[in-house]
């Protein structure tokens, strides 16, 4: 998984097309304050994840209360961090 720190200061729409991830299930936008996103996680087909997070903002506005950020700008944001979040420590927080 280590590659994927070669993403770090690119645009999220570049990890997107990595073979690994273009395949993925879902892509859900996350806030640790409220309003203001943090970043996406990224679930595969086998249910590992990948919480890519965003250090500032660029396209998007900095406090959406609505939450309804536009995927178009979202994948034009800058990766700061990627966690990868294999199948089985998954399926242990979702019981």
């Amino acid at each position: 998984m280590d590659h994927y720190n070669s993403y770090i200061g690119k645009p999220l729409y570049e990890f997107l097309l990595d073979d690994r991830v273009r395949k993925y299930e879902t892509f859900t936008c996350f806030d640790n304050r409220p309003g203001v996103l943090s970043g996406v996680i990224v679930e595969l087909e086998d249910k590992s994840q990948y919480e890519v997070y965003f250090d500032k903002l660029l396209y998007d506005p900095p406090v959406n209360v609505e939450r309804n950020w536009k995927f178009s700008n979202v994948i034009k944001e800058t990766i700061h961090k990627i966690r990868f979040i294999p199948s089985s420590s998954v399926n242990i927080h979702k019981k």
